[in-house]
């Protein structure tokens, strides 16, 4: 349903991560209010470890999330990435200690 771009600020050259969501989609399983929960709680979050939303826009086809930028990308492609697939011990310990501080919040 989603695509993730990558958004460069023209000025300051900041890199920013835009989600495209589309509706469509959404529509037709009945899961634009489940979208919309989502969006409410993100909007809600403020941690370290949680990708903060920026800003929420949209036209008739798409939801856009504006979010902060995350250099390395999803942990699945730094995953995927790593030899063999597989992250050492002490890289796998750095991303749960992460993942469990953000959920813990």
């Amino acid at each position: 349903f989603a695509v993730v771009r990558l958004l460069r600020h023209r000025k300051s050259g900041e890199l920013f991560a835009l989600k495209c969501v589309e509706k469509y989609p959404l529509r037709i399983r009945n899961m634009i209010s489940q979208m919309q929960r989502e969006v409410r709680i993100h909007q809600a979050l403020s941690h370290p470890n949680i990708l903060q939303l920026l800003r929420v826009f949209d036209d008739q086809s798409y939801l856009f999330m504006l979010l902060e930028y995350c250099e390395k990308g999803p942990l699945r492609t730094v995953v995927a990435e790593a030899p063999s697939s597989r992250l050492n011990e002490l890289e796998a310990a750095f991303y749960f200690e992460q993942i469990v501080r953000g959920v813990e919040w």
